[in-house]
């Protein structure tokens, strides 16, 4: 994997604690990550950031779960 390849992130924010998202945010931006959108009522952020610091986000206060965007979904057939 190219060292400065970038990959789509959705992160999943403490929905319980939204005074703390602009925080999360900021550490998140340290880290390299790129904001797309902000939902707020869901508690959910896309964006993008490098590859080799995807690992730095699960330790980032406020985050709870994250995963790189998929495209390969497949419908259920009959």
């Amino acid at each position: 994997m190219c060292r400065n390849q970038t990959v789509d992130v959705v992160i999943m924010l403490d929905g319980d604690h939204k005074e703390s998202f602009s925080q999360a945010i900021c550490t998140l931006e340290e880290k390299g990550f790129v904001v797309d959108s902000l939902l707020t009522e869901i508690a959910v952020l896309t964006g993008s950031m490098p590859a080799d610091a995807l690992g730095a986000i699960s330790a980032v206060p406020g985050v709870l779960a994250f995963e790189k965007s998929r495209s390969d979904y497949r419908t259920q057939s009959s």
